[in-house]
């Protein structure tokens, strides 16, 4: 006797599994090249940061000595304000019996850090448009920073 599928049906799946997982393709986060990633905020709730100012030109011509500048100087104070955070877990059964769970868990990982900096963007969304006068085009350099609809 031959084994045919219709015989053998234990044997044949008849569902298949990708390997392949299909993951978010998410748009550019706004606030990306708008901050500074400070590397030596490594404890604490503030930094302060020294800053030096921008030189002002002057007109030199021979033997006659040019004025000397103040350097401006000054601090920019960040402070962690928001405290925002994101868990999950895999069980031990998974873990045991699951397939691609490590994939699984660096993909959740990556989704995690999508949300985190989608938050970072609302937040900076917030804290600029607060900073800003309602109902005033909020003129910087003489062009106008808002504008009002």
């Amino acid at each position: 006797m031959a084994q045919l599928t219709s015989n053998t049906t234990a044997f044949i799946e008849s569902q298949q599994y990708s390997q392949f997982i299909l993951d978010n393709l998410h748009d550019y986060l706004l606030p990306e090249g708008m901050y500074r990633d400070v590397t030596d905020f490594g404890s604490g709730t503030t930094l302060n940061i020294k800053t030096v100012g921008t030189v002002t030109l002057q007109d030199a011509a021979e033997d006659t000595p040019l004025n000397f500048t103040n350097i401006d100087t000054g601090t920019i104070t960040l402070a962690i304000t928001d405290y925002i955070g994101d868990a999950w877990k895999v069980s031990d059964d998974l873990r045991e019996d699951g397939s691609q769970v490590d994939t699984l868990m660096a993909m959740r990982a990556m989704e995690s850090t999508r949300a985190l900096g989608e938050n970072h963007e609302t937040r900076f969304m917030a804290v600029a448009n607060a900073g800003q006068t309602a109902a005033n085009l909020n003129v910087v350099n003489a062009r106008p920073h808002r504008f009002v609809g």
